[in-house]
Parts: C-alpha cells; sequence; structure tokens
C-alpha cells in the first residue's frame, strides 16, 4: 500500500507543478532609472521608510513605468505606486514624486538622463546621471553632475 501512496503523490506533484513564471525584463531604460533610484531607497531608514505614504512614479508621458516595474515592487514598504494612484491632494515629506527625462543613450551600455524627486515645498533633488551596465547585466550609476537639491 505504501508503494502505491507514494507514487500517486509522486504523480500529482508531477501533474499539478507548473513551472514558475519568469519575471518579464524590465526595458533597458527602465532598469538604468531603476538604478538611480534604488541607492536613495536603500539608504532609508526603517523609519523613514514607514513615515512615506508612497513612492510615485510617472506611468505617462516621456518615461513611463511598465506594469512589470510596479509589480515587482509590490508589496514594499513604502509602497512604489503609479502616479496616476494618487489619491486626492499630496502630502508634504509623505509623498515623493520620481521624474525621469532627457534619457539618451549614449552607447549601448551607457545612458545618460536628468532625474530626481520632488517631495514637496523645498524637499527636492535632481542631477544629470550617466548610469553603465555592469558586467552581470545589472545597472550603477557611474556620475553624477549638476545636482540641485532643496
Amino acid at each position: 500500500m505504501r508503494p502505491t501512496l507514494a507514487l500517486v503523490i509522486a504523480i500529482n506533484l508531477l501533474v499539478s507543478c507548473q513551472p514558475a513564471t519568469p519575471r518579464p525584463q524590465l526595458p533597458d531604460q527602465i532598469r538604468a532609472c531603476e538604478a538611480v533610484f534604488l541607492p536613495w531607497l536603500t539608504r532609508l531608514t526603517s523609519e523613514d521608510k514607514k513615515a512615506i505614504r508612497g513612492i510615485y512614479f510617472p506611468d505617462a508621458g516621456e518615461v513611463a513605468f511598465p506594469d512589470a516595474f510596479f509589480e515587482k515592487y509590490r508589496g514594499t514598504v513604502p509602497p512604489i505606486l503609479r502616479t496616476s494612484e494618487l489619491k486626492g491632494e499630496a502630502v508634504e515629506n509623505k509623498d515623493w514624486f520620481w521624474h525621469f527625462s532627457n534619457l539618451r543613450l549614449i552607447d549601448k551600455d551607457t545612458i545618460e538622463m536628468n532625474a530626481g524627486y520632488y517631495c514637496g515645498g523645498l524637499c527636492a533633488m535632481r542631477c544629470e546621471y550617466r548610469v553603465g551596465r555592469q558586467p552581470d547585466g545589472s545597472w550603477k550609476i557611474i556620475g553624477g553632475t549638476n545636482c540641485i537639491s532643496s
């Protein structure tokens, strides 16, 4: 009886198991933008992260982030949201809006852009960034100039 039960369980597992659906690869331009944003996010303390109501990325316009980007960060603290998901008025220092513009492909492994955030009043930062593809395929900031913050 035991070998039969083991066989039934094994067949059941084989039939019911489906390979994991691979995450869609984000476009290089979005991955380069992500490389600008992630160092800022990782520097936030857990207390800072809890104080932020939402981090908003554009889902329309010159640089529109695809659904796969928002899916990748679903469930994070603070939440990563589409700009179109803002309900009501933005709250100073609680809602952070990232903006990316003037993306320029320098070569297949280098992108330049203007990027930064706005979080109300005198809470903003913007730089011109140069982002490079690393040997492992990831993207990393390799330079930032003309930074303005308030």
